[in-house]
């Protein structure tokens, strides 16, 4: 191989190798979910879904063992909201739509 051939056998792995560091890099700080934030999900999707239309916050806080902000976030990471009427209660969204804004006196079913 002459010595042109050479450089471009070494630019081509030092190319290769630096891009094989950047996506090693990128998928061993990729973020993960924490352990006790999944458990912590699953038991309030599960109070949420079954039951109830409304849960109390307080409740929930219990349940999980966590403090008021880091459930309301998690709660709203699951597509819960707070109810209009008691923002201590809270619901799926699915199970609890928005009322129709448009309309006058539409009531929530607490």
């Amino acid at each position: 191989m002459s010595d042109g051939g050479w450089v471009a056998l070494g630019a081509a792995i030092g190319v290769a190798g630096s891009i094989l560091t950047t996506l090693l890099n990128a998928y061993l700080n990729r973020p993960k979910e924490d352990v006790y934030e999944a458990a912590a999900k699953k038991l309030l999707r599960m109070m949420l879904e079954n039951g109830q239309k409304w849960q109390e916050l307080e409740t929930l806080k219990r349940v999980i063992g966590a403090p008021e902000k880091d459930t309301k976030e998690l709660l709203l990471m699951l597509g819960a909201r707070a109810s209009t009427r008691s923002p201590t209660k809270w619901g799926l969204i699915d199970r609890n739509p928005l009322p129709n804004w448009n309309s006058a006196k539409q009531s929530e079913d607490e």
